[in-house]
């Protein structure tokens, strides 16, 4: 990210985004980017048809403004971070993805609904990560304090690769470590068992060749990166649950996912890396190259 960079900042100030509003802070000030925070006002149906004659509600975007702003002054953030507070009316998704066209942005900061103690990734969430051209940072947690620790999932990817160079430049003072889990031919635990096995087939030695190559990978990653710390992991068939389980017992402030990245996905983002954004404990960054 330049020093002129833009960062859109999607909140909602009648839940709890001070934690979103601190983070944006944090990261722009580092960077000496410049934020737009955005409240997307859902426009409700009966505004629509006048077919039944119902009176029009208008929604005070100033008022909601002001008290944004307002917000925004008494977190006591750091000053000299240029910004900007915009309320649109419209769908939170599409509102925040064309304003970050608009305004170029070079990352979208939004956070997740929040149910209770447990933060709760919702459909405005999961769809901006879906469907947005440039990274996405979900803040799950309270932002004391920039990163430290961040764990980069990877399947050797470009997207995963890119990922984490990218979030090696945006946060340069946090400790990284990347981490694969590879995904051994697991016919060896479910075909021979039911007595269909493959003959003259070497399974173990398979699965110690599947393991060899993820490890040259993985180094070969590191080395690339300037990475030191690593960790691979044998996924076995639910490779997604040995990964959050693994995020689990390691945690870290920060975890990075390819938007098409971690072992297997297909889609712009495909059912692992929706789960892990969705499971996960920590804050996630979604990569997606800025094209």
């Amino acid at each position: 990210m330049s020093n002129s960079g833009r960062i859109v900042v999607g909140i909602d100030p009648f839940s709890k985004s001070k934690n979103i509003v601190k983070r944006a802070f944090m990261i722009a000030q580092e960077k000496g980017a410049e934020l737009f925070f955005i409240y997307a006002v859902r426009i409700p149906w009966f505004e629509t048809p006048d077919l039944f004659l119902l009176k029009q509600e208008n929604i005070d975007t100033d008022a909601i403004r002001k008290d944004i702003q307002k917000m925004i002054k008494e977190l006591k953030l750091p000053e000299g971070v240029p910004y900007s507070v915009l309320v649109k009316e419209g769908d939170p998704e599409e509102t925040i993805l064309y304003q970050a066209k608009l305004v170029k942005a070079e990352m979208i900061i939004i956070g997740p609904h929040s149910k209770g103690k447990k933060a709760m990734l919702g459909t405005t969430a999961h769809k901006i990560a879906d469907r947005s051209y440039i990274p996405v940072l979900v803040v799950k947690n309270k932002s004391k304090e920039p990163y430290r620790k961040i764990t980069v999932l990877t399947d050797f990817g470009m997207h995963s690769k890119l990922g984490a160079a990218y979030a090696k430049k945006v946060f340069p003072s946090a400790k990284m470590k990347v981490v694969h889990a590879y995904e051994p031919f697991y016919a060896a635990g479910i075909y021979t068992s039911n007595g269909y096995g493959f003959q003259g087939f070497d399974f173990e030695k398979y699965r110690q060749d599947v393991k060899l190559s993820a490890h040259k990978g993985l180094n070969a990653l590191k080395a690339d990166l300037g990475i030191e710390k690593s960790k691979l992991i044998e996924g076995g068939i639910e490779v997604r649950k040995t990964l959050l389980d693994y995020v689990k017992k390691n945690p870290c402030d920060l975890l990075v996912i390819g938007s098409r990245g971690t072992s297997g996905l297909q889609a712009l983002l495909g059912s692992m890396a929706s789960y892990l954004l969705a499971e996960a404990p920590s804050d996630v960054l979604v990569y997606v190259p800025n094209e």
